[in-house]
């Protein structure tokens, strides 16, 4: 990291760090400034310096940059939060009833509830190798959870992945979910933003801090590890008020962050950039361009596979004389999400 703080160093352009956050267990964190590297506190130094102002994903990561003796940041969550440019958005809560319909994710979320739910695959990527990629050469030693969720996936059908974020949120408007339970905090985000109620079990600063700030349901998982959730009891536990009447002002406040920082906060501009989805999954390039030029490389582990994106990807801009005036830019902010 050292030799990159160098390179670091040398950029000129200004920096706007747009979603950084600290992460440890939530009973770690008091002493989590100690524990950090000097090349890393000098990564954060140098940031600082570059930029106007840093926006962190919560309180905890403030709380830590202070201790580090940087000043220049402030907590704006994630701009995954903001993406329908909905400054007044409310979560309303309707009576529950052996219809509802659940999201699930984390198969160590144990519910009791009988009635219809599908469990979206985020981080488990052996069986999403497995599933998706057909990659038989994985580890064959899946826990009883596992096991029982590529059961579900290969019988009952109710166990989906997404490759891109519109086909996701599509998803849950379409299938119209009552209620998602998880512990990723994005996919929380994407069921809030189809304005379908969440909550969230985890026990690490960084969920905790999002959570926190957006004031989005929040339980420490470690006291619910391997105990059955009674579905109805969990959902009129929790409320959406605080949610609601803190929206606006962290929609607010992230839109006064990109203000100060230079950034025109108009998302929804139309542009000739590209939207390069589903390229393994279907083997072909999409035939329109859309809006932004989006390759979400957290879902990709395959390393031959990668580098098959990377030429098809190389091919399509070649291809496409509309991307020319975009390629040619060259003033460009950079942004660290």
């Amino acid at each position: 990291m050292e030799r990159n703080n160098k390179i670091y160093k040398k950029i000129k352009l200004p920096i706007i760090p747009v979603s950084l956050g600290c992460n440890c267990l939530v009973e770690d964190y008091q002493n989590l400034h100690k524990t950090l590297n000097k090349d890393l506190v000098n990564f954060f130094q140098i940031l600082s310096s570059k930029s106007e102002l840093l926006g962190v994903r919560g309180e905890k990561t403030l709380e830590l940059l202070l201790k580090l003796g940087i000043k220049n940041a402030v907590a704006v969550g994630c701009p995954s939060f903001y993406e329908d440019l909905t400054p007044n958005k409310k979560i309303v809560k309707k009576e529950f009833n052996n219809n509802f319909k659940l999201l699930l994710n984390n198969h160590n979320i144990i519910i009791d509830y009988k009635g219809c739910n599908c469990y979206v695959l985020q981080d488990e990527k052996q069986i999403v190798e497995l599933l998706y990629f057909k990659n038989t050469k994985i580890r064959q030693n899946f826990n009883k959870q596992e096991q029982y969720l590529i059961y579900n996936a290969l019988v009952n059908k109710n166990v989906l992945f997404f490759p891109s974020v519109e086909k996701w949120k599509q998803k849950i408007l379409e299938e119209k979910y009552d209620l998602y339970i998880g512990s990723r905090v994005h996919g929380a985000i994407m069921s809030l933003n189809a304005q379908v109620p969440a909550i969230v079990f985890q026990n690490d600063v960084r969920a905790f801090e999002m959570c926190n700030l957006l004031k989005i349901p929040f339980f420490n998982i470690t006291s619910f590890y391997k105990k059955k959730l009674n579905v109805e009891k969990l959902y009129n536990s929790v409320s959406y008020t605080e949610f609601n009447r803190n929206f606006n002002n962290n929609y607010l406040n992230f839109k006064n962050f990109l203000l100060k920082c230079g950034v025109e906060f108009n998302l929804s501009l139309k542009t000739d950039n590209v939207f390069i989805d589903e390229i393994f999954f279907e083997n072909k390039l999409p035939e329109e361009i859309l809006d932004d030029i989006l390759i979400n490389i957290n879902n990709i582990w395959n390393k031959n596979k990668m580098n098959i994106l990377k030429e098809k990807i190389l091919n399509f801009f070649d291809n496409n004389k509309k991307l020319s005036p975009i390629l040619k830019k060259k003033k460009h902010k950079i942004f660290i999400i």
